[in-house]
């Protein structure tokens, strides 16, 4: 495809430039040959951000769903951040049957 700026004052004063795209032969397509070692150097290697954070939890010694006591509260934590908004979390957490029950236990360092 090819892309031509027309200047179209002469013909049409309202509009002074419009854009057309024609079609073109498949013979006009440019194409390069590369070397793929060329394309791209890698400048260094590293961690994400998950496997920092695991192998910092296990030189703590930390379970898996640390900071939450177990799998069962990791759960629970999932749950009210993807389904349910902020207020309503609140709320949840400021009922009796679940804050009498057992408070959930979140260490924020």
């Amino acid at each position: 495809m090819r892309m031509m700026v027309m200047d179209n004052s002469q013909t049409h004063p309202s509009q002074s430039h419009h854009v057309t795209v024609e079609s073109t032969s498949t013979s006009e397509r440019y194409a390069e040959d590369y070397n793929a070692a060329d394309v791209a150097h890698i400048l260094r290697t590293s961690q994400t951000t998950f496997e920092a954070f695991n192998e910092h939890q296990n030189r703590l010694g930390e379970e898996p769903y640390a900071p939450f006591e177990n799998e069962d509260e990791w759960e629970l934590a999932k749950f009210l951040i993807k389904k349910v908004s902020q207020t309503a979390a609140d709320y949840f957490l400021k009922l009796p049957i679940v804050s009498g029950q057992r408070a959930l236990r979140v260490q924020i360092n």
